[in-house]
């Protein structure tokens, strides 16, 4: 934009300015400047119209860069344009004057721009602002508002300017004393800071943050105030949330790492104040277990500018440890450099996780122990029916001396297959699964059990003493019991050194205290030194050494909670620690599954041998039964159930069925069902034999059926018997 100059006079007559846009009337004039904008408009008072030009001008120069100069030829002409708020009057002045007003406000009016420029500039940096901002005259008159002031009071920058803020926002709930301490901080040339309670266009009510500033003038006066206002909701909606927010939130200095600030959550979390929080650094509240991860969460600050761990030991006021996931942000405030820490307790996570594993841990052992019988079980029945069946023709061996040696050696083998048996027999409720279901039990009963798995364990560390008293039954989980005993023994076991059993001791004692059973498992073996706080951690072991087991309190705990007890560790006087078991004798568990007897049922049988159909999938086995029964049943084997059923089509009749449970493809309840539906009158002769059912349908079928179901190793004698009834039923 160019200097340029309007001259509004009669034509023919008024001031000479070379290079001017003329105007003879005064309507043309005002349209002139308003399309162009001039720097300086000399109006002649003879022009018809001529006050209308000057307040025109005064009107539209928003900017205030317009210069109106106004000439006369006499004092009452002059005077009526200066009161329309011309600049200057000149009184018939001739052509130099005119020339010097010319370039004098030609240089003016450069610097009336700049101006102008930078008002526009700052005018439009404070509509972008966040923040209302308000300018007022030394009368308290606002000249300015910006946007953000529309937005916060509802007014509109046109109804403000020229207002005061006690006409448009002052609250009549406000007390006067406020205002009155205000005035005089800024009488006194300070700036106010503080809250305000002030009300919007609309009636309603709003908490401004505000900050007043007196503006000095020329000669020390107050030339202008200028306020900024902000919302307190913004600010206290943040505070809010972060109060109420149920993670812990701090913020840290990242060169000391020294705790600046946090929420209330964060107190409750770690157990202290914020004055305390402010001495302390986030590696102080770490156990010196955690040190690796705090060091790399360190180093990923540095590096990447953020860092977490979805599982950190975090040490509480009182001592206390708990889990949490922290996850931190690096940012910078007034050129420093901070970073936010938030924080959240999962230890209930963490503790649902282990105990989700925990369960499916167990579940493993369990397949294995039912597995692991089964493949014990069938090579250990066939060589126990062969044992008897050389025991039985040991009489007709000559000389008597290798009689005696071979009647020797086949005892100890039997001695041999009878401890085998009881360690397949011990693991069953291991294996018991989903046949575990509440029934009368024998508190003692469990804890021999139990004794009898960990003997081998415990005898390489420890002497073992029981004292076991006379209990009452209780309702309860067979399996589950005796898997808590066993984890109890081998918790005590493996807190001692082998080859030291001479020198320790492991006391298993029983009573009853009023109508609760209580169990102490007392060791001699040194504790960790974190048993106290991690006892009943899944997988925790009290063994000092390397050896980890994998068994821990918490399956105690668990079983012993779902019979109404509680597992505690106490410390005697003596220095020893004592794992006590307490249950109740009257619980909540289920009602007594009761046994159900076998039945011994069926019809005449007809003449001749008894016809025996002998199933099983171990081709060892079904030799063993031809040799064992073939000399007193007619013993037809069958190495499927594909096979027997094959045998049923063809039409072949048996007095008894003995089948295996356990079989590839046909298994044992399949064959049954296959039996019941098209041989009903067979169903009474069928005899199970199992050596081990793990899998949950045979474990089911076991629990159902009313048949008989005998457990492998088993001797020709018991085989026999359980024949003899059967057939002898039939009579």
């Amino acid at each position: 934009m160019s200097f340029r100059v309007l001259v509004a006079a009669p034509a023919a007559s008024g001031p000479g300015v070379v290079a001017a846009d003329r105007c003879d009337d005064a309507s043309d004039a005002v349209a002139a400047y308003r399309a162009r904008r001039h720097g300086l408009v000399i109006v002649d008072a003879r022009l018809p119209g001529a006050v209308s030009v000057v307040t025109a001008v005064r009107e539209t120069d928003a900017d205030g860069v317009t210069f109106v100069a106004a000439v006369a030829d006499g004092a009452e002409a002059a005077e009526a344009l200066a009161g329309a708020a011309a600049d200057g009057v000149w009184i018939a002045p001739d052509a130099a004057e005119i020339d010097l007003l010319v370039r004098t406000q030609w240089q003016a009016w450069h610097r009336r721009r700049a101006r102008a420029d930078y008002v526009r500039a700052l005018h439009v940096a404070l509509d972008h602002v966040a923040d209302a901002v308000e300018i007022a005259d030394p009368d308290s008159r606002l000249v300015y508002v910006n946007r953000a002031f529309e937005r916060l009071t509802g007014y509109a920058r046109a109804d403000a300017v020229g207002r005061t803020p006690a006409e448009l926002v002052r609250s009549p709930d406000v007390p006067p004393e406020q205002f009155a301490a205000i005035e005089r901080e800024l009488a006194a040339g300070r700036t106010w800071c503080g809250e305000l309670l002030a009300r919007r266009a609309d009636g309603s009510r709003v908490y401004e943050d505000a900050t007043i500033v007196p503006v000095a003038g020329d000669g020390g006066l107050r030339s202008h105030i200028v306020a900024i206002k902000r919302d307190v909701f913004e600010r206290r909606g943040y505070e809010a949330m972060v109060e109420a927010a149920a993670d812990a939130m701090l913020v840290v200095d990242f060169e000391t790492a020294r705790f600046l600030a946090c929420n209330r959550a964060a107190e409750r979390m770690l157990g202290y104040t914020r004055a305390e929080l402010a001495h302390l650094t986030g590696r102080m509240l770490s156990p010196p277990s955690e040190a690796d991860k705090v060091s790399q969460i360190s180093r990923d600050l540095s590096e990447r500018g953020r860092a977490g761990h979805p599982r950190l030991r975090i040490a509480r006021k009182d001592g206390s440890v708990f889990w949490a996931a922290v996850k931190m942000q690096v940012y910078t405030l007034a050129g420093r450099k901070l970073y936010v820490a938030i924080m959240r307790d999962v230890s209930e996570w963490v503790a649902a996780e282990r105990q989700l594993s925990q369960a499916a841990h167990l579940a493993s052992l369990g397949s294995l122990a039912g597995a692991l019988a089964h493949e014990v079980n069938n090579p250990a029945h066939y060589v126990k029916l062969n044992l008897g069946c050389i025991q039985d023709m040991l009489p007709s061996v000559e000389p008597s001396e290798v009689r005696r040696e071979l009647d020797e050696i086949v005892t100890d083998c039997l001695a041999g297959m009878a401890r085998i048996e009881r360690v397949t027999r011990e693991l069953r409720p291991f294996a018991a699964g989903g046949d575990d279901a509440p029934r009368s039990v024998d508190v003692n009963a469990m804890v021999e059990r139990a004794r009898a798995v960990t003997a081998n364990q415990i005898r390489h560390r420890a002497q073992l003493e029981v004292d076991l008293a006379p209990l009452p039954p209780i309702v309860g989980q067979p399996g589950g019991l005796a898997q808590m005993f066993t984890s109890l023994l081998l918790g005590a076991a493996f807190a001692i050194d082998e080859g030291n059993a001479d020198r320790h001791r492991i006391r298993i004692a029983s009573r009853l205290r009023g109508d609760v059973i209580e169990v102490d498992i007392v060791d001699t073996g040194e504790p960790r030194a974190d048993v106290d706080e991690r006892a009943f951690d899944p997988f925790f072991t009290a063994r000092t050494g390397g050896e980890a087991t994998g068994v821990s309190l918490s399956l105690a705990a668990e079983t012993a909670r779902a019979h109404g007890g509680t597992v505690r560790i106490v410390r005697l006087d003596d220095g020893t620690t004592c794992t006590r078991v307490s249950l109740p004798v009257d619980n909540t568990a289920s009602a007594v599954a009761r046994s159900r007897p076998i039945p011994i049922r069926g019809r005449p049988v007809g003449a001749g041998r008894p016809r025996l159909l002998m199933i099983d999938d171990e081709e060892l086995v079904l030799r063993a039964y031809e040799r064992a029964f073939g000399g007193d049943y007619d013993v037809v084997v069958a190495a499927s159930g594909e096979e027997a059923i094959a045998r049923l089509e063809r039409g072949d009749q048996f007095d008894a069925i003995l089948c295996d449970l356990m079989m590839p493809r046909m298994d044992g309840a399949s064959v049954f069902e296959e039996i019941a539906a098209r041989w009903p009158h067979l169903v009474d002769r069928v005899v199970f034999c199992s050596g081990g059912a793990f899998t949950p349908r045979a474990e089911a079928f076991a629990a159902r059926v009313s048949n008989p179901v005998l457990h492998k190793p088993l001797t020709v004698a018991a085989v026999a018997q359980v024949l003899t009834e059967l057939l002898a039923g039939r009579r």
